[in-house]
């Protein structure tokens, strides 16, 4: 069934190191306060906007512990 729809094993982890790449590169990226700002002023609607101060961003720590003391974690986590 693999073969059928053009994928096998090899091909999987080529891809997946090639997605964890990006991954990663967006994720940096995304730490900069000043790539974060730009990124949503682009793609976040008009209405957002008008309620958020991009100029307030500030990088949080994204680790969590619920009231049940299970870790929840984000990749990037900015307050505004």
């Amino acid at each position: 069934m693999n073969e059928e729809i053009g994928v096998n094993k090899k091909n999987k982890k080529r891809e997946g190191a090639i997605y964890h790449a990006h991954d990663r590169s967006l994720k940096q990226a995304m730490k900069d306060v000043r790539v974060a700002r730009d990124f949503f002023n682009y793609h976040l609607p008009e209405k957002i906007k008008k309620i958020i101060n991009l100029e307030t961003l500030k990088l949080e720590d994204g680790s969590f512990v619920d009231p049940e003391l299970k870790a929840f974690y984000t990749d990037v986590l900015y307050a505004v």
